[in-house]
């Protein structure tokens, strides 16, 4: 496992070496939201886009994460990680885990992002790598991307979970391959 992880940082490294950094900051309702944008210092077209996502500090899931679109889901439904509010008139936060606090500002903001509107205007290479078992982001959003998406690959981990804890090397190596055949 070891060996697969340090081959897809490496392969990350190399993608992202010549890579320009910006630091965004973005207002929210609970305070600023740190966001980092790296985009390659490249001339014509870039081979691969790879986006992640971070909760808590903590980057989880592959290559594209579906994350966005339950959160959105989750905010129609008036219930994110299990704590229950009026999506009509929300409270002015939200407390989550960790004392990290969900904003009246995003559960209204949420509600109306056109997710997969927006999504189908990709049109490049997307590989997504889902656990089965994932009671987070359930593995049918990763299917509906994947159906919108004629250039994509989705890779099913039976019984894996959202922060693939039972067995990442398996998610890793599936990742290091999309990302080695997208190179050549």
């Amino acid at each position: 496992m070891k060996r697969i992880s340090t081959i897809l940082l490496m392969m990350l490294l190399v993608i992202t070496a010549s890579a320009a950094t910006k630091k965004v900051k973005v207002r929210g309702s609970q305070g600023l939201l740190s966001v980092l944008i790296e985009t390659p210092e490249v001339s014509g077209k870039v081979p691969m886009v790879i986006m992640c996502h971070g909760f808590g500090g903590k980057k989880e899931g592959g290559i594209f994460d579906v994350v966005a679109a339950v959160l959105r889901d989750d905010a129609i439904r008036g219930n994110t990680f299990g704590k229950m509010y009026d999506l009509l008139d929300p409270p002015e936060y939200v407390d989550l885990f960790g004392g990290q606090k969900l904003g009246a500002q995003y559960i209204k903001t949420a509600f109306w992002l056109p997710i997969y509107e927006t999504a189908a205007n990709y049109h490049g290479a997307a590989c997504m790598i889902h656990g089965t078992g994932d009671r987070v982001v359930p593995f049918t959003y990763s299917e509906r991307y994947h159906n919108m998406w004629k250039d994509s690959e989705l890779h099913l981990i039976d019984a894996e979970d959202h922060g693939f804890t039972k067995n990442a090397e398996r998610a890793a190596v599936k990742a290091a391959d999309f990302i080695e055949a997208k190179m050549k």
